[in-house]
């Protein structure tokens, strides 16, 4: 899971099934260590972990955070099966 058409897809997919943009404030204020979803069986364990960009409300037409993920592939043996994206998200 390397190529930019397949990190795209994760982050569309990760957005889309956990309807994740919503709980971007949430997540970042009262889960400052992260959530770890199971149910991604495409992509195994994910970890989400969302930080602000800026303090939150500082801009009155949008909030920004970076979303850090850990992705565990099913069966990893070793690091060679884990990757770790982040991204910039402007809501």
């Amino acid at each position: 899971m390397t190529s930019l058409a397949q990190k795209q897809q994760f982050w569309t997919t990760l957005f889309k099934e956990k309807k994740l943009a919503p709980q971007l404030a949430s997540l970042a204020t009262e889960h400052v260590d992260g959530i770890t979803y199971v149910d991604l069986p495409q992509y195994g364990h994910v970890h989400v972990k969302v930080e602000s960009g800026s303090t939150l409300g500082d801009n009155f037409q949008s909030d920004t955070f970076i979303v850090t993920v850990q992705i565990t592939r099913p069966n990893a043996k070793d690091d060679t099966c884990r990757y770790i994206w982040s991204t910039f998200v402007k809501v």
